[in-house]
């Protein structure tokens, strides 16, 4: 078995895209090379008020549940990424209560991408996580 990361849309509105992500690691190493899981570029248009397709996006809910010894770090990507979130252990937050995580990153494309980091090396880790986007131009 090798190192995969599955990623599912769920939904891909006018206004939303739900994504539900699964990163399974062989034990044979990290991602430490950041890897795309949401990209801009392929979601679909904002509907007729705004017929151009989105150019970044806001996160609203992150709902994750990581094996113990493995952190799943997201990131806004751009020339200077930034870092989005950190998961590890069993959680979800409610971003929209605050008006969602906004792309901080230095000349931002509009993606997410993620690394991760284990701390027992040889050992196979699963995480799973569901990420709730609201799209923005």
């Amino acid at each position: 078995m090798a190192n995969s990361i599955v990623i599912q849309k769920l939904e891909d509105g006018p206004r939303n895209a739900i994504f539900k992500v699964d990163v399974s690691l062989d034990g044979s190493g990290d991602y430490t090379n950041p890897q795309t899981i949401v990209d801009v570029s392929t979601l679909s248009s904002m509907g007729p008020t705004f017929p151009s397709h989105p150019t970044r996006v806001r996160v609203d809910v992150l709902d994750w549940d990581i094996q113990a010894s493995l952190a799943i770090n997201l990131w806004w990507d751009g020339l200077g990424p930034a870092s989005l979130w950190r998961m590890v252990g069993r959680s979800i937050e409610k971003a929209f209560h605050f008006g969602g995580l906004q792309n901080n990153a230095d000349d931002p494309n509009g993606n997410i991408t993620l690394t991760t980091a284990s701390i027992t090396p040889g050992t196979p880790l699963v995480g799973s996580f569901n990420i709730r986007c609201v799209k923005q131009r």
